[in-house]
């Protein structure tokens, strides 16, 4: 049994280091790209335009590969490649001269050497040589083996820092694992038998030959110790031509070049895919769209060292030497800060370079969208652009205002929010339980009420998108007194699953509904009601929100035909029959009591009420 030893303090250094760096390095270039280009274009299709010091050189990879294929200029050339037949097998001499790019040239070598027809060896050489057993499995090659094999790229793990090589710790069988781990272990086993076993080695023989003057040759291989080629046979490889990178070589050449750990790897090339930077195509190769192009272009032509590796590569050898003890932790820090706040600032300086990329590639805001509401501030229209991430923009007073991502926006029925005149819209989540909410795009970026977010709740989401960059102020957080689409008018109740509010979704006829401003909860009103309202009276049992519901004449459960009905979804005994609540993937249905109980009227955005657990207004559910 092994004892369990302390912690390398110095090695939880270097990974601080490396944090710091990334982090404070990346949002600041991240920030001022984004806000500088997403305010001028439209059509960039990606949430951030983010600058990373491992991302960046990743992406640059990718590029260089994709420029080297399109300014590849095929030139045709010409070659002489005799054969001979010796034992009944065919021999493939190379010529010396290679190629020759002038037909007649090459035309004038082939009459001499079929005119001569006579071979001549003028060489036999023999040469020992060996190929090294592999050196223990680590995750960067594992990874490289599966998506060479065909497989999608696996999940991003988390960062363990270093870790023994992978080895296989039991038996197994194929039954036990199912095929695709089957395969996975197989390989495992087999590289871990090649890592114990004795080098490849093999007898290398030349032979050189004359016909009319010109050299020829032949070179051939004969295995006399197996070693570990014998358990790993898959080694023997060909020559492929020229294409896009495929994951497995961006890898290859991360690895070599020192971008990235073996954990971050597979991160910085899912971001660059996820940013629109990168495409997948068949084959897992990796096509740089026209953004990651021009990203990388416009670095080239500023500060060149801001996408080529070296810098991270120079960064992750003093990173090294602070897990090693050698180097000091503050000064690595410090040190490149200080290296990548002159190139920031140079950067910024030279940004037109850059935009003049961006101008010939992307159209100009002002040129992209439809037109959709109108600004508060000159009463003219301005046009959504619904391509990441999604935004309004109002060329008269030349404002960006972005909107929640991911869903759908429309105009709510040409109603305005009575704090700025700005249009109302409507956004809508895909999928039957994504939520329907009214939003003031000038309050959504700038919330007129100090501290809302932190008051009712405000989700200011990152890589989801669901809010996005932003989020501030929806109307179900807004507690203006005496708009019809605030909290206020729209909250029903205290949320049985959170400190948030149960709010009527404006738009989710006939499938009426409340869902609650701060988690996933939903509540299901009556069903194929014609129309369902909040009206200014509170329950006087529970301080609920009075609601209205009209019933459709076909299906009211009214007596004598009636459709109106008025009451508290909670206190009403009628309501709270046709009342069901999901929250997440928990369904349950009401349990047959009546649920009478207290709201908490912190929960609907008021001040006074009964602090009551807001629980307990759900408890029959």
């Amino acid at each position: 049994m092994e004892n369990l030893a302390e912690p390398n303090k110095n090695e939880s250094l270097a990974v601080d280091a490396r944090q710091e760096i990334d982090l404070k390095v990346g949002v600041a270039f991240t920030r001022f790209q984004t806000t500088y280009f997403q305010g001028k274009y439209g059509n960039l299709d990606s949430r951030v335009i983010s600058y990373g010091p491992c991302q960046t050189p990743t992406l640059g990879f990718c590029v260089q590969r994709y420029l080297q294929i399109n300014t590849f200029k095929p030139e045709k050339f010409w070659t002489l490649r005799p054969y001979i037949i010796q034992d009944g097998y065919e021999l493939q001499l190379e010529w010396e001269r290679n190629k020759l790019f002038e037909f007649d040239v090459a035309t004038m070598f082939q009459q001499l050497v079929m005119e001569d027809g006579i071979l001549e060896v003028t060489e036999i050489s023999e040469k020992q040589e060996s190929k090294s057993r592999p050196p223990g499995l680590n995750t960067v090659n594992l990874l490289k083996t599966l998506l060479a094999s065909g497989y999608h790229k696996p999940k991003s793990g988390t960062d363990a820092g270093d870790h023994p090589p992978i080895t296989p710790m039991r038996s197994a069988t194929e039954d036990m694992l199912g095929k695709d781990a089957w395969k996975l272990y197989q390989y495992v086993c087999q590289h871990f038998l090649g890592t114990v076993s004795p080098d490849c080695k093999y007898l290398r023989t030349s032979v050189g030959f004359l016909i009319a003057g010109e050299s020829f040759h032949c070179t051939g291989q004969h295995v006399t110790v197996e070693g570990f080629t014998s358990i790993m046979p898959w080694l023997a490889g060909k020559t492929m031509p020229p294409d896009y990178l495929s994951e497995s070589e961006l890898i290859s050449l991360m690895e070599k070049n020192g971008v990235g750990t073996d954990a971050s790897i597979p991160v910085h090339i899912n971001n660059i895919c996820e940013r629109n930077y990168v495409q997948v195509h068949a084959g897992r190769k990796l096509v740089p769209t026209s953004l990651g192009i021009t990203l990388i272009r416009g670095y080239q032509c500023i500060d060149p060292d801001l996408c080529l590796p070296d810098i991270r590569s120079f960064i992750e050898q003093q990173i090294t030497l602070v897990a090693k003890g050698q180097m000091d932790h503050s000064r690595v820090v410090l040190h490149v800060l200080q290296q990548f706040k002159q190139k920031y600032s140079y950067f910024v300086k030279k940004i037109e370079n850059m935009d003049e990329l961006f101008e010939a590639q992307f159209s100009p805001l002002a040129d992209s969208g439809r037109t959709l509401s109108k600004c508060g501030k000159c009463l003219r229209y301005m046009k959504y652009i619904s391509m990441q991430p999604s935004r309004l923009y109002c060329g008269t007073c030349e404002e960006v205002y972005y909107l929640p991502q991911k869903g759908t926006i429309k105009l709510y029925k040409e109603l305005s929010c009575p704090l700025d005149n700005f249009e109302l819209l409507i956004f809508s989540m895909p999928g039957p339980e994504g939520k329907s909410f009214p939003l003031c795009p000038y309050c959504y970026n700038s919330p007129p009420f100090e501290g809302v977010d932190t008051l009712f709740g405000a989700v200011k989401t990152g890589a989801s998108g669901q809010l996005g960059k932003g989020a501030g102020m929806p109307c179900f957080l807004c507690p203006h007194p005496t708009c019809r689409h605030s909290l206020i008018a729209q909250g029903v109740c205290a949320c049985p699953e959170c400190s948030g509010t149960l709010v009527l979704d404006p738009v989710s006829a006939p499938k009426w509904r409340l869902y609650c401003n701060m988690c996933n909860c939903l509540v299901f009103l009556p069903q194929g009601a014609h129309r369902i309202s909040t009206t200014r009276e509170r329950c006087p049992e529970c301080d609920s929100t009075i609601l209205e519901v009209d019933f459709n004449k076909k299906t009211t459960p009214l007596d004598n035909g009636a459709t109106l009905h008025v009451g508290c979804i909670l206190c009403d005994e009628l309501l709270h029959s046709l009342v069901e609540m999901k929250h997440g993937k928990s369904f349950s249905k009401r349990m047959g009591s009546r649920g009478r109980g207290r709201g908490a009227g912190r929960g609907r955005g008021r001040g006074g009420g009964k602090r009551v657990d807001p629980k307990m207004s759900f408890r029959d559910f």
